[in-house]
């Protein structure tokens, strides 16, 4: 039986873990935190699907150490916020064998974005998301298969994970190859109940689902704002969308053009999420740091384009800001 390791069984990692155990059948292990930790080893993992259905996963074999596991796996997904990938990158090779995929799921311009890109920028390392290079002295970057979680789900009380919208799980080789190992994963997610396609023009996913991250998750995380609110109220409506116009010149720089209009994203982000709260502000509610990386690594990937984005700049101080109030009230705490 494969087996898959889900480092983060937050909302989507979680959701992820519950469909590949029970629906694919596959050995799965999770590695949580806190209260939510100790449900899940006491209770099961509930997931709550969109249509209603309730999923009870039982007997899960988690943990809140990765030093603490001694099998190999044949995918290792990170479901960690960007943030929190670096402390723990130094732990994954020793639960690799030597065809082990790492699946990377943050939000955002992967730290890897520039391996076999190809043309000017290939290899690039961007500072924002690598400061240190730990990621990449540690993380063996061959092992990389790209992938997008196109969902909304929220953790709604420890053990129990509210599955809202979206089956959306498209996955893509840096070279931009139809891979054996990205079909065969492919097929798991698929069985899994995933829309799971290998995409060759899979940098341009990454940017599809960027502008809503780069637009709805800051001023949310700003305003308090749902979706929904973002997008109906016609100040916030323009300014998502200039947002997300300045980020598509930025990626049509980059030789992506994207297939869905500014127009289409804002009607499917109102239609599909207008009562959903992005990760972002989800995170300012509990009080957690916010994934900064993905409006920071646009901005040095916008320096790097030479392309303007003024708006993206001074959305980017703010939410920087933010930051930093969050992490030194955390800090009071300690």
């Amino acid at each position: 039986m494969s087996k898959f390791l889900v480092v983060g069984a937050g909302a989507i990692g979680g959701m992820l873990a519950v469909h590949l155990a029970l629906k694919a059948k596959v050995d799965v292990t999770v590695i949580a935190r806190g209260e939510h930790l100790k449900a899940i080893q006491s209770k099961g993992l509930r997931l709550i699907c969109p249509d209603g259905t309730v999923c009870l996963w039982e007997n899960v074999a988690a943990s809140d150490d990765l030093n603490k596991l001694t099998q190999k796996f044949d995918v290792i997904f990170v479901a960690v916020k960007s943030h929190q990938i670096a402390p723990i990158a130094d732990r994954f090779e020793r639960l690799c064998h030597e065809k082990t995929m790492i699946v990377p799921l943050q939000n955002g311009i992967p730290w890897w974005y520039f391996y076999k890109h190809g043309g000017k920028y290939d290899g690039l390392h961007l500072s924002s998301l690598d400061p240190d290079g730990k990621l990449r002295k540690n993380i063996r970057i061959e092992r990389i298969v790209g992938a997008i979680a196109f969902g909304a789900a929220s953790i709604t009380e420890p053990g129990v994970i509210h599955h809202t919208q979206g089956y959306g799980f498209p996955l893509g080789e840096p070279d931009r190859s139809q891979s054996e190992r990205a079909t065969w994963l492919s097929k798991i997610l698929i069985s899994a109940g995933f829309k799971a396609p290998v995409r060759p023009d899979f940098r341009e996913e990454i940017w599809l689902k960027l502008l809503g991250n780069l637009s709805f998750n800051p001023v949310s995380a700003l305003t308090g704002a749902t979706i929904g609110e973002l997008t109906q109220f016609d100040m916030s409506n323009e300014l998502c969308r200039t947002l997300m116009h300045e980020g598509q010149m930025i990626a049509q720089n980059l030789g992506c053009e994207l297939r869905a209009t500014i127009d289409r994203r804002m009607e499917k982000a109102q239609k599909s999420f207008s009562r959903h709260k992005t990760s972002m502000l989800q995170d300012v509610e509990n009080g957690k740091p916010l994934e900064v990386d993905i409006i920071n690594a646009v901005l040095e990937v916008s320096e790097l384009t030479n392309t303007d984005a003024p708006t993206i700049s001074a959305i980017a101080k703010c939410t920087n800001l933010l930051n930093h109030v969050i992490e030194n009230k955390i800090k009071s705490r300690l």
